[in-house]
């Protein structure tokens, strides 16, 4: 299956429109070979990380602990 979305196109969708279009991939591509999938759904992350206002872990303790 190739990736249909291009990384432009992402920058149009809300995060939560690329969270569930990643959910939605991972029902068809379950059986790929881990190194497939990490090409497959690299852009995704790649723009989610682009959008994280914390980019090191350690700045989000404050927030996880709020929770």
């Amino acid at each position: 299956m190739a990736n249909v979305t291009t990384t432009k196109e992402l920058g149009y969708w809300s995060t939560p429109e690329i969270k569930n279009k990643i959910l939605e991939l991972v029902k068809v591509r379950n059986v790929d070979p881990l190194k497939t999938k990490v090409e497959f759904y690299k852009p995704y992350f790649a723009e989610l990380s682009r959008r994280n206002p914390f980019g090191k872990v350690a700045e989000q303790v404050a927030i996880v602990t709020g929770v």
